[in-house]
């Protein structure tokens, strides 16, 4: 594949994408057709592994009014889109640990985009399908200062759902995120120290107590 075929197929991609979520009422298999794409556009990455292949499939994924991001804050709420948004993330954990740092100039906004998904989307397979690729950002950002600046946002969020009882949050998202949390600890302590005690301890007591007595 040549640069400016890649370059074409990866932007096409994504224009696609969008273009049927603009007709998502028009077409009876839109999830289908959008995961198909996906699946497509991982294939022609993962064809040819380079630099010069990430660098375009991190343009045409990260740059633009319409990119992988955009489409994922527009299909956050689309329920019929379930299938999609879990390629998506499958593929957005390989692309982000084969980018390594060169992910790093689109982490925050990456990170931020994860977590709207994990917010609005009621399924759990979708929900727990943002920690993969999250986890293998924050492992990358440690040290980075735009991210640095996240870490209190994020714990926050986790250690808040955690304690909910709600019929949304199941055990397994709770595992999740307390893993989560004990990733933020390890990538960037001196953020989570704060954290650390009593409330993070407490609540990973409270979650193994639960789980001892079921």
């Amino acid at each position: 594949m040549t640069e400016a075929s890649a370059t074409s197929n990866f932007d096409n991609y994504i224009l696609e994408l969008h273009d049927n979520l603009d007709r998502l009422r028009e077409i009876p298999d839109v999830d289908e057709q959008c995961a198909v794409l996906i699946g497509d556009l991982a294939q022609a990455y993962s064809e040819h592994p380079s630099p010069m292949q990430t660098a375009i499939c991190l343009s045409a994924l990260f740059s633009g009014q319409k990119n992988i991001l955009t489409f994922l804050r527009r299909a956050s709420s689309k329920p019929e889109l379930k299938k999609t948004k879990i390629e998506i993330l499958q593929f957005l954990k390989f692309f982000v640990e084969s980018a390594s740092n060169k992910i790093l100039p689109y982490a925050v906004e990456l990170k931020t985009v994860l977590l709207i998904i994990f917010n609005v989307d009621s399924a759990s397979d979708v929900r727990a399908g943002t920690f993969p690729a999250l986890s293998q950002l924050i492992e990358l950002s440690a040290g980075f200062a735009d991210m640095e600046s996240e870490i209190d946002k994020m714990a926050t969020t986790f250690l808040d759902l955690i304690g909910l009882q709600s019929t949304k949050t199941t055990a397994t998202i709770k595992g999740l995120s307390l893993a989560f949390l004990g990733l933020l600890c390890k990538c960037f302590p001196e953020h989570m120290r704060k954290y650390s005690d009593p409330l993070l301890i407490g609540q990973y007591l409270k979650y193994l107590h639960e789980h001892v007595r079921k």
